[in-house]
């Protein structure tokens, strides 16, 4: 039972991810790529300039998935795309001249 819970949970956050990837593509100056179930988020011209991006679920969410920054910090709800990518592209300031 628990691993197919772990595959569910794995299905559901990698087709997460794929989402806050395209939504990350409608704001300028973001690429993105997949590796080692990971998303890798660059801001061109961004300092820091890049983040990696999981989801997971977070126990005091009732396990409910969320997106994670690589130093483990939540970045918002794997369900509430365009909040999360708002709150990615915040965490991730583009640099001026």
């Amino acid at each position: 039972m628990e691993s197919a819970r772990s595959a569910t949970y794995h299905q559901r956050a990698d087709a997460q991810l794929h989402a806050l990837a395209r939504a990350l593509n409608l704001y300028e100056g973001f690429g993105c790529s997949f590796r080692d179930n990971a998303l890798h988020v660059i801001r061109f011209g961004a300092e820091p300039g890049n983040e990696t991006v999981t989801c997971a679920p977070r126990p005091s969410d009732q396990d409910r998935l969320w997106f994670w920054a690589s130093d483990r910090t939540p970045i918002g709800e794997a369900d509430k795309i365009q909040d999360s990518a708002l709150a990615l592209s915040a965490r991730m300031p583009q640099k001026r001249p």
